[in-house]
């Protein structure tokens, strides 16, 4: 799966824009990255929940559990 690669491309980037509002550089590189990151898991996830086999598609508690621990790395807290 290519998607780390392209996940910059396939986003809207008024997103990126608006998180990386009001940050000095250096906050803005570690900053860009994490968003990066984030966004990879998300759109992997989504990717993952769209399988055409329901056999190989996430289960509901997995995804929540996934989901939920980005939000949290994103945030910037301790899980």
């Amino acid at each position: 799966m290519a998607l780390p690669e392209k996940v910059m491309e396939i986003i809207d980037h008024s997103i990126l824009m608006e998180v990386m509002a009001n940050n000095s550089i250096i906050q803005e590189d570690r900053r860009r990255v994490k968003v990066e990151e984030c966004l990879n898991v998300v759109i992997r996830t989504g990717v993952l929940c769209s399988m055409e086999s329901p056999f190989e598609r996430m289960e509901m508690r997995d995804v929540v559990g996934k989901l939920c621990h980005t939000r949290e790395t994103f945030l910037g807290r301790r899980v």
